[in-house]
């Protein structure tokens, strides 16, 4: 026996394992585990080495991505079990690529396109059995891979006709090269008790019975837990936990003048070990609804342009929308059907793209993004990760250097002179639909001051242009429950369909007037920030010397995103603030019957 060649082939085995991305040498934890990767592992070789015929080409790259996932969700007002959301699911996405990186069936889009999105969604995924039966797991997957490959190729000869009538030429290829990975993490315990939280629900949501002026109210609970299966072509193997827990109090009053006032208080958390107590919640839900009295009571403000201080969570909510949200690298991909073109031209944001280069920010200020960093003083932070939706690693990414933009969160889409991805694909699933998000953002600046030397700032600042009185925003409402995203939602649509593009359009729910002679602060309500975008990060005067961590989920193409923004309060120079008319309805002709006749 040749011992020698044994020790050779096994060497070969174990390189090729590793290259490749078998599963040899991974860590497997689970019956279920064992079941999904095999039944996407063997599909995937299947498909590569035999999915073709004799019109169809063989795909030079195929990816899946498949997340088990168990949520439970429940909601709850005035004492009552509203809905309970208790299902498992597991759910498949895929990218499959006709041609090779310089050019296949990606960034192209027509009216064929179009029908897809309306029928599936944006970013869409299909369910599969989430029994551990391999056999029916491969067919779900097989029927999958058999439907997107045949668009593969329809998109693929639709694209390359157009091209071939194109004013401009392609340069960049379709899809970075990027190195396999091969890794698994162990299971988490999520262990939710449903009976108890059901319990949660109804007495936090019980708590709001004792104020009679709270119109609507709605208590939820939510929580889930899952594992992320990624495998492709190239060899990449990964396993990776997916975790988050949120409890939201919602509630609304209406002013004299038929206004209605929403606001609500929120726990987010990755461990189990930090579940809040229901003295928490409870606590928190007397805060909102005292709070909420106080705001139906204040006065309202016509029109301001001034010096404004954005602090605590404000500030962290002002970070995200002028900057977070536009360090994401995003172009238009090539599009044949002109009403497709018109629509998406509208959703896309405007990023920093066009600006790489030049400075936007003090030259004090620079901003970068780490998913690496998992806490920051024994503060988890929510936009940790190790492997993005395309099976990347996460990395530390600078993106303004001293004011000046310096670099964009990229996916596996080329993107200028960048032909690597930086491991940020976050949003969407795999391929046409993937793209590159924030995950934890910090907010440095070199040269910081203390909150009293910005607050004496904002006075110094109002009385040089005449003012007698400036404003401090507190807090920035964002939409947590179902009732507040539907009503967010439809916004959205209306201002899309009307033709206007904001920049920022949340409504600050905090936020005081400051009489510049005494210092007294004096809430105010029915405002909204007018022409709040980009060229206001001119205006910056100062950063305060403690940077606050902040965690938040963010919704983005319908789905929960958790990322944390780590920033310092900040002071403009000016901003115009203008009164908000707010959602008007008359008032209920009878009293409500909770609270009597």
């Amino acid at each position: 026996m040749n011992y020698r060649n044994i020790r050779l082939g096994t060497l070969l085995f174990i390189v090729l394992a590793l290259l490749f991305g078998s599963t040899f040498g991974q860590k497997l934890y689970t019956n279920t585990d064992k079941v999904l990767m095999k039944a996407l592992t063997d599909e995937l070789d299947r498909s590569i080495e035999k999915l073709k015929s004799e019109d169809l080409e063989a795909p030079y790259f195929i990816s899946y991505g498949l997340k088990d996932i168990k949520m439970l969700v429940i909601g709850g007002s005035f004492g009552s079990i509203l809905y309970i959301l208790d299902t498992p699911s597991r759910e498949l996405s895929m990218d499959i690529r006709i041609g090779d990186y310089e050019l296949d069936n990606s960034n192209f889009g027509d009216a064929r396109t179009a029908s897809r999105i309306l029928t599936r969604g944006v970013g869409y995924e299909r369910g599969v059995t989430i029994e551990d039966d391999y056999n029916a797991i491969r067919r779900d997957i097989w029927l999958i891979t058999d439907d997107e490959f045949k668009n593969a190729h329809e998109v693929f000869a639709s694209k390359k006709a157009a091209l071939e009538v194109a004013a401009e030429k392609k340069e960049k290829p379709d899809m970075t090269e990027e190195e396999p990975h091969i890794y698994s993490e162990q299971p988490l315990e999520w262990d939710i008790d449903s009976v108890l939280w059901k319990e949660h629900v109804k007495n936090v949501s019980m708590v709001l019975k004792n104020y009679p002026y709270i119109r609507n109210s709605e208590v939820e609970f939510l929580s889930g837990y899952g594992r992320q299966y990624i495998v492709n072509s190239e060899g990449t193997r990964i396993i990776q936990n997916k975790i988050y827990s949120q409890f939201t109090i919602s509630a609304t009053v209406q002013t004299e003048n038929g206004v209605l006032l929403t606001d609500n208080r929120s726990f987010n958390w990755i461990d189990p070990a930090d579940f809040p107590l229901e003295t928490e919640l409870m606590a928190a839900t007397d805060d909102l609804a005292l709070y909420l009295k106080e705001l139906s009571e204040a006065d309202t403000i016509d029109y301001y342009i001034g010096p404004v201080l954005f602090e605590g969570s404000a500030s962290a909510e002002i970070w995200l929308a002028m900057v977070g949200e536009k360090v994401s690298a995003l172009e238009m991909p090539m599009i044949s059907d002109e009403s497709m073109k018109t629509t998406l031209q509208a959703l896309i944001p405007e990023t920093f793209a066009s600006r790489i280069g030049q400075v936007i920010l003090p030259k004090n200020i620079s901003v970068y993004n780490d998913p690496t960093v998992t806490k920051i003083n024994n503060v988890k932070l929510l936009g940790s990760y190790k492997f993005d939706n395309e099976g990347i690693s996460s990395r530390k990414v600078e993106l303004i250097d001293k004011g000046k933009v310096t670099g964009m969160l990229l996916h596996r889409k080329p993107f200028k002179d960048w032909d690597k991805s930086t491991g940020s694909a976050r949003i969407g699933y795999l391929g046409v639909f993937s793209m590159p998000y924030i995950g934890n953002l910090f907010v440095t600046s070199d040269k910081n001051v203390e909150h009293k030397q910005q607050l004496k700032q904002l006075k110094n600042l109002c009385k040089k242009q005449g003012l007698d009185k400036g404003y401090i925003v507190r807090r920035i409402f964002r939409p947590l429950t179902q009732s507040e995203l539907t009503q967010s939602l439809r916004t959205t649509l209306m201002t899309y369909s009307s033709g206007q593009k904001k920049e920022f359009a949340a409504l600050p729910i905090e936020i005081y007037e400051v009489d510049i002679k005494t210092g007294k602060e004096k809430l105010v309500r029915d405002t909204k920030f007018s022409n709040l975008g980009t060229r206001s990060l001119r205006d910056i005067v100062s950063t305060s010397s403690k940077a606050g961590i902040y965690n938040l989920n963010v919704i983005q193409t319908f789905l929960m995103l958790p990322i944390s923004i780590i920033a310092p309060d900040v002071l403009f120079e000016e901003v115009e603030i203008v009164h908000n008319p707010g959602q008007k309805e008359k008032e209920p002709i009878l009293t409500s019957p909770m609270f009597g006749d």
